[in-house]
């Protein structure tokens, strides 16, 4: 069984929150490619998926490495995170 968080993503080009689920085994590559095309179609033209996008914890600014899972960087539910 696949469990989901529920995160609040940051989307920095856009200054908006969004709260959406992801899978705890998702690697964070995945998520990025992810959370690329969501933005693409929701963000009404404030983001552009480029070839450098990534996942960093909102409030220090940390970037999570792309070859290790949500729950092994210990994302929860109500984690604050930053998509640029």
């Amino acid at each position: 069984m696949e469990n989901k968080v529920l995160t609040e993503i940051y989307l920095a080009a856009s200054g908006k929150s969004y709260d959406i689920y992801l899978s705890e085994d998702m690697y964070v590559y995945e998520a990025v490619k992810l959370l690329s095309e969501i933005f693409d179609e929701i963000s009404e033209g404030f983001f552009s998926s480029g070839d450098i996008n990534f996942l960093c914890d909102r409030h220090t600014g940390k970037i999570y490495p792309s070859d290790k899972t949500l729950r092994q960087l210990q994302i929860k539910n109500h984690s604050s995170l930053m998509f640029v």
